[in-house]
């Protein structure tokens, strides 16, 4: 079975898909997706990822969400302000070392997290709540 269980364009993910699909990680999907209720979310097929769901504010993406057999990948790009802040937050300190690895871009600082249950989204899901209170 592929690790990207909805690589296919005709594999849309459906609710009860990705409940299959994720099994106890669709806990995760389903509290990433309401952190961010205030945010469009679409589904997006690329060639190379499969299905994500982006969930941005019309103009620059928060998270993409990609699930994956058991688990999920949530990618993200931090401006470098953000960053910069970011890596004084004591409450981050768990992903600091993540942060200071990220991959940097003209538009950010890339990071991406794989996540199989709600231990390992804990951090990612402050990052989240975070980054949403900077850019609202």
């Amino acid at each position: 079975m592929s690790e990207r269980p909805f690589a296919e364009k005709s594999a849309k993910p459906t609710e009860a898909a990705l409940k299959k699909t994720l099994g106890k990680s669709f806990s995760v999907y389903v509290e990433a997706t309401g952190l961010a209720v205030d945010f469009k979310q679409d589904w997006n097929h690329g060639k190379s990822s499969g299905w994500m769901l982006k969930v941005h504010d019309r103009k620059k993406a928060l998270y993409y969400l990609t699930p994956l057999n058991g688990s999920l990948m949530i990618g993200m790009a931090i401006r470098v302000k953000e960053w910069e802040a970011l890596l004084l937050d004591e409450e981050l300190a768990a992903i600091h070392d993540t942060l200071r690895s990220a991959r940097k871009y003209s538009e950010g600082c890339a990071v991406r997290f794989t996540i199989a249950g709600k231990a390992d989204f804990k951090s990612c899901g402050t990052l989240i709540r975070k980054l949403i209170e900077r850019r609202s």
